[in-house]
């Protein structure tokens, strides 16, 4: 039964926070929420209604599931994150 598909999840944690956490440490799940959360307030993005609702969905999906702790995750997170948070222009805000 080595071969069996959901023994290598067994003893992941389907949290994405506690798995930076707990690879990283306090100081890793520290420099990862600022790396997060950060730019888009730097940038006032947090205003734009876009960004915002991308923001909040992929902070709850990383809540229950490790997000981007697969090539699907990193994906769906570095496409959508790069584009809300730098491809808007102020003057295209309804």
């Amino acid at each position: 039964m080595e071969g069996h598909p959901r023994r290598s999840f067994r003893r992941r944690s389907h949290n994405q926070f506690l798995s930076i956490f707990v690879g990283f440490g306090i100081f890793g799940l520290l420099w990862f929420l600022f790396a997060i959360f950060y730019p888009p307030f730097a940038l006032g993005k947090f205003k734009d209604y876009f960004f915002l609702g991308f923001f909040i969905i992929a902070m709850l999906s990383m809540m229950p599931e490790d997000t981007i702790e697969s090539q699907l995750g990193v994906t769906f997170f570095a496409l959508f994150y790069s584009f809300f948070l730098f491809a808007r222009k102020e003057e295209d805000k309804i």
